[in-house]
């Protein structure tokens, strides 16, 4: 008996979840062995690996390859488009073949402060639409989003007492979870935030659409943020505006619509992720992060338009040309600029660099850094002094 076909958005964990439940093995490991000839294979629900071994079991139906199943069956693609394409493609790797568990800790998800409740949940509503369509349940991705657990359609998800990683290599079939809660009386609720937390989840559902294709690097989302923040005129100069960026963030996600999201706490620090995204990228965000921005900036552009914005912009900083360091002096600056230049020449005819700096050149080197960098560090390379020889004068 091979694997059943999956339903649509339906998890590769639910599906191995319901062949077990229709062989009705005693033990996971017999499973496991069945399945994945390992015993040894972890149950994970979002980010599984060993899909290899689970495509191979559909290959009579010519569907369903390792790349459908990362893209369409798991969460991969909440993650996939904000980290670079190294990472994605050895997490893509681990996910297909196995071995050491290590994607969750690669992809950013155990360092991320969106957090997601490893308890199921699931829709009351949507799953009595699927008994009576299909006549069976399954877990659906959308159920499952970190941090944002709502429906769509019905409103607040009903959460389980059962966690998923409650069992290490148990794979736990929605049907017989479900089935007695189902049984008693719920109110699903919707919150007084669920048309706002509703764009969010659609957005999120859209990034689940998004074909393979290749990250944008960090400093394109560098540039993004930063004409994000040009556009909306979030800036002062040449830097972002924090103050600005949160006041148009809360104009449209206040404080207890953030918290729900969890992601309020340190929002207004220095270090807070609000001002880390729109500074120089060297890490991930969160899809959850990403979408709050563009829905507070950029509403009416779909998933798939954001994306062909980033990726029109450069994908590296552009080096500057050998003959661009001659370029820098021949500029006509200001006469305050061109004050402040003799003031430090002055400087390094009597001293180096360091010694300047160290002897009353701090405030003068930190305003040419500021308004006068390339001819400021192109003077510096050129004047460099050459370190003195030591001597042991200890030995003749």
């Amino acid at each position: 008996m091979s694997l059943p076909i999956p339903y649509e958005n339906e998890f590769v964990y639910s599906v191995v979840a319901r062949y077990g439940m229709y062989r009705a093995f005693l033990s996971p490991k017999q499973l496991l062995d069945d399945v994945y000839r390992d015993r040894k294979v972890v149950a994970t629900l979002d980010l599984p690996n060993h899909l290899d071994d689970v495509s191979n079991h559909f290959s009579r139906t010519g569907r369903y390859s390792t790349s459908e199943l990362l893209y369409k069956h798991t969460l991969l693609p909440l993650y996939a488009p904000f980290v670079p394409d190294a990472i994605k493609n050895k997490a893509i790797k681990l996910m297909s073949m196995g071995g050491k568990s290590g994607v969750h800790v690669m992809l950013g998800v155990n360092a991320s402060t969106v957090q997601s409740d490893s308890r199921f949940r699931y829709c009351p509503q949507c799953a009595k639409e699927a008994l009576l369509s299909s006549k069976e349940l399954f877990w659906r991705r959308e159920w499952f989003f970190p941090s944002l657990s709502i429906c769509s359609q019905h409103g607040s998800l009903r959460y389980l007492d059962v966690s998923n990683k409650s069992q290490r290599h148990a794979y736990l079939p929605a049907s017989l979870l479900i089935s007695d809660d189902l049984n008693r009386h719920h109110i699903q609720l919707k919150s007084p935030n669920f048309s706002l937390l509703k764009r969010v989840l659609e957005k999120a559902m859209s990034l689940l659409d998004l074909p393979h294709r290749t990250s944008p690097t960090f400093y394109q989302w560098t540039m993004f943020y930063k004409k994000l923040a040009r556009d909306a005129g979030c800036t002062k100069g040449n830097n972002i505006a924090s103050g600005l960026v949160f006041e148009r963030i809360q104009s449209c996600f206040p404080n207890a619509v953030m918290a729900e999201l969890g992601i309020l706490d340190g929002i207004e620090k220095d270090t807070g992720w609000l001002r880390s995204i729109f500074r120089k990228h060297r890490k991930s965000f969160s899809y959850l992060q990403h979408l709050v921005v563009w829905e507070a900036f950029v509403p009416d552009l779909s998933i798939q338009e954001v994306f062909n914005c980033v990726d029109r912009l450069p994908k590296a900083e552009v080096k500057k040309q050998a003959g661009a360091v001659l370029a820098i002096f021949e500029q006509t600056p200001s006469n305050d600029v061109l004050m402040k230049r003799r003031q430090w020449t002055a400087l390094l005819d009597n001293m180096g660099v360091i010694e300047a700096r160290n002897k009353g050149g701090a405030a003068l080197y930190a305003w040419l850094y500021r308004n006068d960098k390339s001819w400021l560090l192109a003077l510096n390379s050129q004047m460099k002094r050459l370190q003195k020889t030591y001597e042991n004068s200890r030995v003749d």
